[in-house]
């Protein structure tokens, strides 16, 4: 992997790993913060038992979580034939809030959607995003974001995030032709293909 987090080690100055930051909306006082789920729980957001995740609870604060983003370091893209962003999230949506994953390539001046949910996880899930679109790319900004579409709401944790390379051909299917002298395989690849 390129990068690897599960939360368990040593966190930065500002409570996110060495290297993160994070943008919140004005009058929000809490913003992303690493825990476990006593540290991250309340009423309407009541997080499953695992090791100390990232999480953002809205219920908690009770306030403005318009647009609130927390940012991976910066990732290099420049020699790679692929890439995914791998996490497990828990989510409570009940309210209509969403959340994502974004990417920039020029500093977070502008962010692209890559991935935008708003359901219920049900408990722990996983998650795989193709980031196959920025190979190439020397400065790669991925950040996952959280809106409550200014109304009160749940909650999100993210854990166990992983960026990853991978090959250039995801998949490879065997089909059937015939020639002169009988059946033979020809190979179909599918580039950017995903799993």
């Amino acid at each position: 992997p390129i990068l690897t987090e599960n939360f368990e080690g040593t966190m930065g100055g500002n409570g996110l790993p060495t290297g993160w930051a994070q943008d919140t909306s004005v009058g929000n006082t809490q913003g992303w913060r690493v825990g476990d789920e006593a540290a991250a729980g309340s009423q309407y957001f009541a997080v499953p038992a695992t090791t100390k995740f990232l999480y953002i609870n809205d219920d908690a604060c009770n306030c403005n979580m318009a647009n609130e983003r927390v940012i991976l370091t910066e990732q290099n893209f420049s020699t790679l034939s692929g890439a995914s962003l791998n996490f497990d999230f828990y989510s409570e949506q009940y309210y209509g809030s969403l959340w994502g994953v974004e990417v920039s390539t020029d500093s977070g001046a502008t962010w692209t959607s890559v991935l935008s949910e708003g359901t219920n996880s049900g408990g722990w899930s996983s998650k795989s995003v193709n980031l196959g679109t920025y190979v190439g790319q020397p400065r790669v900004w991925i950040s996952f974001i959280y809106k409550d579409l200014s109304a009160w709401a749940g909650g999100l944790a993210v854990d166990n995030i992983s960026v990853e390379p991978t090959p250039a051909f995801d998949l490879a299917l065997g089909l059937p032709s015939e020639d002169a002298n009988g059946w033979t395989r020809d190979i179909v690849r599918i580039p950017g293909f995903q799993y």
